[in-house]
């Protein structure tokens, strides 16, 4: 569908600009394409895509929003003192375990 709205749409600029019938001819299709445009079906399908992008726009926005909410607690939570003891003795055990042969430093 999409691509046949491009079509027709690449089809009519296409023609308008590469027309040779004049001022007329252009101001003709001008009023055709907008009596088109104003038409209650066109109308009525143009606000029903304006709406679902708006829903999907607003849904993005709430999704985009909860995730930094939740990176920004977990940033700045304090921490569990269980949490910093564990961490603390990982570290210990990563300096305090043998390095293998010819590893370096």
């Amino acid at each position: 569908m999409k691509g046949k709205v491009g079509l027709v749409l690449g089809f009519g600029i296409g023609y308008v600009l590469g027309s040779r019938a004049g001022r007329k001819r252009y101001e003709q299709i001008k009023k055709t394409a907008g009596n088109v445009w104003n038409s209650g079906p066109v109308q009525a399908v143009a606000q029903k895509v304006t709406g679902a992008v708006s829903d999907q726009a607003r849904q993005a926005q709430n999704f985009v929003l909860g995730k930094t909410q939740a990176l920004v607690h977990a940033a700045t939570a304090p921490k569990r003192p269980e949490d910093v003891a564990v961490q603390q003795k990982s570290k210990a055990d990563e300096a305090a375990a043998p390095k293998p042969a010819g590893a370096s430093s």
